[in-house]
């Protein structure tokens, strides 16, 4: 399986979809880096893709702009809407902070997205 770099779909819908290369032997350092905190596995609907998101996203410290300190990250529209339409999250519920997207190897361990499934993700968030 070719590693092509992960997506990353930021909460703020001003910043692109940024893609980046997983660096080998950091994958934890870099999951937790990229979603601002600890991560937690969350579904997604693409067959070996797995999704990374803060796990205490929606009850962290944020500060916004104005120096105001509020709690919570900012609501993630792009990967909510993404979860809503497959049906991942309940009515209500929303995804927060920036979003990860990684594949797996045959043994588990964490690797960049195939080709394959890169254009998938790619096809669903352009009709999202």
């Amino acid at each position: 399986m070719e590693n092509h770099g992960v997506l990353i779909i930021k909460a703020d819908i001003t910043q692109p979809i940024v893609f980046e290369q997983l660096p080998e032997g950091k994958t934890l350092e870099f999951l937790q880096g990229r979603v601002g905190g600890l991560i937690e596995r969350v579904p997604f609907p693409v067959d070996g893709v797995d999704a990374y998101i803060n796990e205490e996203g929606k009850f962290a410290p944020f500060v916004l702009e104005t120096g105001e300190i509020v709690s919570g990250l900012p609501v993630n529209e792009l990967a909510t809407a993404l979860m809503h339409e497959h049906g991942l999250l309940f009515p209500g519920d929303y995804v927060a902070g920036d979003m990860v997207l990684v594949s797996s190897d045959g043994d588990g361990e964490t690797v960049g997205l195939t080709g394959e499934q890169g254009m998938e993700i790619t096809q669903m968030l352009i009709t999202v």
